[in-house]
Parts: structure tokens; C-alpha cells; sequence
């Protein structure tokens, strides 16, 4: 192809691609603020697919509220708890790294958590 028409295929597709991302990026929130809407009425198993969705995409947000989810849903999805808060911690979401600071107020010993204070001055650089 010669360059004129690639440039005149830009120009017209580019519009629709810029497009296309923002939609695409409008839609991933979404879905996190749809589990979270779910999650704030205690309706756990419809929140799940929201935040699994996600998790599997490597947003630590939403590997977070899984693990949340998880804990209160019960039963074997309580296995990969430990799991889903360290690898979102490790991503730098730092609500799950708070979670790793043992403490009163923490599952890290019930969960088998990697827990350690070091995690505190992470999550407060975060924030």
C-alpha cells in the first residue's frame, strides 16, 4: 500500500479506536463498581463473577474484593484467600496490604497469611 492511503486509513479509523478504548476502559470499572454494588447488600454470590472477571485480568482491586467476597461466601472458596490478598498486596493495592499487618484486627494467622509489619509502611507509601 502506498503511505498516502495507510495515512488516510488512520485518520479515518483512529477516531474509532480511541473510541474503543475508552469504552473498553469505562467497562473494566464498571464491572469492579458492579461487584462492589452487589457486595455492599451482602449479595456475595452475584458480586463474584464481577470481581473474578477481573482478578483473572491482574487488577489487584478487584483480587482484593474476591478474596473479601471468598471469605464471606465460605465453604472451599476460603482455600485461595491467602492467595488472592497476597498477589493484589503485591501488585500494590494497599487495602490488601493492610491485610498482611498481623494484628487483633486480621486473618493472617487463621489463613496462613504471609503476614509481616512490613506491610504497614508499604500500604501507607501507597495511600
Amino acid at each position: 500500500m502506498k503511505p498516502i492511503y495507510i495515512k488516510a486509513m488512520l485518520r479515518h479509523w483512529s477516531p474509532l479506536v480511541i473510541l474503543a478504548t475508552l469504552l473498553f476502559s469505562t467497562a473494566v470499572n464498571a464491572t469492579v463498581k458492579q461487584g462492589l454494588e452487589w457486595a455492599q447488600q451482602g449479595e456475595w454470590w452475584e458480586a463474584e463473577p464481577y470481581f473474578l472477571a477481573e482478578a483473572n485480568k491482574g487488577d489487584p482491586e478487584a483480587m482484593f474484593w474476591l478474596a473479601k467476597t471468598h471469605m464471606r461466601m465460605g465453604g472451599e472458596k476460603i482455600f485461595g484467600l491467602g492467595y488472592l490478598m497476597l498477589q493484589s498486596a503485591e501488585l500494590g493495592y494497599p487495602w490488601a496490604m493492610m491485610e498482611l499487618v498481623d494484628g487483633p484486627e486480621t486473618y493472617c494467622s487463621f489463613f496462613r497469611l504471609p503476614c509481616d509489619d512490613e506491610w504497614y509502611d508499604k500500604a501507607i507509601e501507597k495511600w
